[in-house]
């Protein structure tokens, strides 16, 4: 079915035409590009999508008024730029049939675009969002099968805005929206099931010339990389081959290290020995972004019975900050949350370090990310958290990484690079405040930082800590009660938080770490730390009482603890005669404590109830 077409307030009936990229694009953003040119130029613009829909269609229908011929690219983009690597999730197929029929049946579009008496621009709406990599290969199997114009199914294509005046001809016909039907929906697995598969492909490297100018450089050594991977090479080969290429043909070459960022981005994904023919090879050429299409969606549901009980969890530092999951630091400006997390990155790279602020720890490369500060400032504290710790230098596997000055997802881009070839346990982000580009405020923000710049990360290998800000504390507000600055999103989306509140005296800080999220276990006890400012010199050493926060009551099981302390030998119910609280909660308390190594079991009883002691407790 056709919506109606009504007219903006301008005059132009731009409602069809947005209309279908609501249809096409769904609840995408980025950058739609709209083209135009009348045989002399050919000029691009850009809009936000889906925000500014409406002027991107009123530009397009003013310059076809001009005598220009006004096209629009398939697909949104994440850069300024029409060319596949900046190409977004894929939400509906399309096609130039070129003089074919509109096919009916089992592959009707569910929109169809005349754009000139007989000849049709189709599209086929998709439930769920899939890879361009899919799509294209997808869009060619559709074309073989219904007659159109392969060349018009790939990624880039232009196809004729809805509504405006196709020049080509003498006639100079108007585009017409024919048909969109909303109701009509495709999957990917469904199609893929159902288009019979492409003649085997022989590839072969694009073809270089005497001269790859600036602004086809990445595509070309990309292209050319992808081909090398197909054929077998590892990233150490197919680096060595871009680097002759890009001296000898590239004006002005790129940078060695995007070369070798090109060359380690195509190897992460396996060479399929027939990637047109089997679906498995389509599921894992995509490397982290697996989706299988050869079911009805990306996903299936699993069995979990019978199967093996997966392995341990593992921690790079116990209890604190799990393996692959994102973990936050976050706390008011001023009390060394950057220092501590240096000092945190140190402890984890030293080999032969097995312990931070009492807490086990794992042995890894790190990468300390930096988007606020310079390298100068950081190489200092690095030397004198390093002498802190008694160590001849800073730790060879401690890597720093300075981001401040670069664009953001350029950073990003160069973080997860560096992740993967240092083969990095934990990164270390400070901060997030200066990284995330939009509203803190907003959740879809919020939630594209996580998606499209710390998922990356993790998709590495290695473990994102994300230093944070909090809001200052006003009147009537407890800093306890503060969270991370901004949506609820940042919480939501990290499986470890701690709360650090600062107090100076002199040259000294006390810094106290206060677990205030985690999915995994228990949480960690609070903890304190004293920092000491000398000449060349920052010791770190954790205090042998938590400073707590002044601002609340201790909890039950902190005046369990406290009793414990003050009685040395004790059992549930001396425990509760001794504080009031009730003794069901006192031995909950007691198996949390004796659970974290601050209570020991002594194997006696006292009656019917078991006798604990401290750890230091001697008779």
């Amino acid at each position: 079915m056709v919506e109606p077409i009504i007219p903006s307030k301008n005059g132009k009936n731009t409602h069809g035409t947005v209309a279908l990229w609501q249809h096409i694009f769904g609840d995408g953003q980025g950058l739609l590009a709209i083209c135009h040119g009348n045989g002399q130029s050919f000029k691009t613009a850009f809009f936000n999508y889906p925000d500014s829909a409406t002027p991107a269609a009123e530009f397009a229908h003013e310059k076809a008024e001009t005598g220009r011929n006004v096209w629009f690219c398939t697909h949104l983009l994440d850069k300024p730029k029409r060319i596949k690597q900046y190409a977004t999730a894929i939400r509906a197929l399309w096609g130039d049939l070129d003089g074919a029929s509109v096919p009916n049946g089992g592959l009707k579009p569910t929109a169809v675009v005349q754009s000139s008496p007989g000849h049709f621009h189709c599209y086929w709406r998709l439930a769920d969002p899939i890879p361009p990599e899919i799509a294209e290969g997808l869009n060619k199997r559709l074309a073989t099968t219904i007659g159109g114009d392969p060349s018009g199914f790939d990624l880039t294509q232009l196809l004729r805005v809805p509504d405006t005046t196709n020049h080509k001809y003498p006639e100079k016909p108007v585009v017409e929206m024919m048909a969109l039907d909303s109701h009509l929906i495709y999957t990917a697995g469904g199609l893929d099931r159902m288009l019979p598969e492409p003649p085997e492909e022989v590839h072969t490297p694009k073809d270089v010339g005497d001269v790859v100018a600036e602004g086809s450089r990445n595509e070309t050594l990309t292209s050319l990389a992808g081909t090398l991977r197909r054929r077998g090479l590892d990233a150490d080969s197919i680096s060595a081959a871009l680097s002759g290429i890009n001296t000898q043909k590239c004006e002005p070459p790129l940078p060695e290290t995007e070369v070798a960022r090109i060359a380690h981005s195509v190897a992460r994904y396996e060479p399929p020995a027939n990637p047109m023919h089997s679906s498995q090879s389509r599921s894992q050429s995509l490397g982290n972004k697996v989706m299988s299409y050869d079911r009805e969606h990306s996903i299936t549901a699993v069995s979990f019975r019978g199967r093996a009980k997966p392995g341990p969890r593992e921690w790079i530092v116990e209890k604190a900050i799990c393996k692959g999951h994102p973990a936050s630091w976050y706390g008011e400006g001023g009390i060394a949350k950057s220092l501590l997390a240096a000092h945190l990155g140190l402890h984890v790279a030293a080999d032969g370090v097995d312990y931070w602020a009492g807490l086990r720890i794992k042995t890894a490369p790190v990468v300390y990310g930096d988007f606020e500060l310079d390298e100068d400032e950081h190489l200092r504290r690095a030397q004198e958290l390093s002498a802190g710790m008694g160590l001849p230098d800073v730790p060879a596997k401690f890597k720093y990484l300075p981001l401040n000055e670069v664009p953001i997802t350029d950073a990003f881009e160069i973080a997860a690079y560096e992740c993967e070839r240092l083969k990095a346990g934990l990164f270390i982000l400070d901060s997030v405040g200066y990284a995330l580009q939009g509203d803190s405020e907003l959740a879809k923000d919020v939630l594209r930082f996580y998606r499209e710049h710390i998922q990356p990360i993790r998709s590495a290998g290695t473990t994102p800590l994300l230093i944070d800000h909090q809001a200052k504390v006003i009147k009537g507000e407890k800093y306890s009660d503060k969270m991370e600055f901004g949506s609820v999103y940042k919480t939501n989306s990290v499986r470890s938080s701690f709360q650090i509140r600062g107090g100076w005296d002199g040259d000294e800080l006390t810094a106290t770490f206060t677990h205030k999220k985690t999915n995994f276990g228990p949480k960690v006890p609070s903890f304190s730390l004293l920092v000491r400012f000398e000449d060349e010199l920052i010791s770190v050493s954790r205090m042998k009482e938590a400073v707590l926060d002044p601002d609340r009551a201790p909890s039950k099981k902190e005046q369990v603890l406290a009793a414990a302390e003050e009685l040395g030998r004790l059992t549930s119910e001396t425990v509760a005669d001794e504080t009031g609280i009730p003794t069901q909660t006192v031995r909950n308390s007691i198996t949390e404590l004796e659970r974290e190594g601050l209570l020991v079991d002594t194997g006696d009883k006292e009656g019917r109830f078991r006798v604990f002691v401290t750890p230091n407790f001697t008779t």
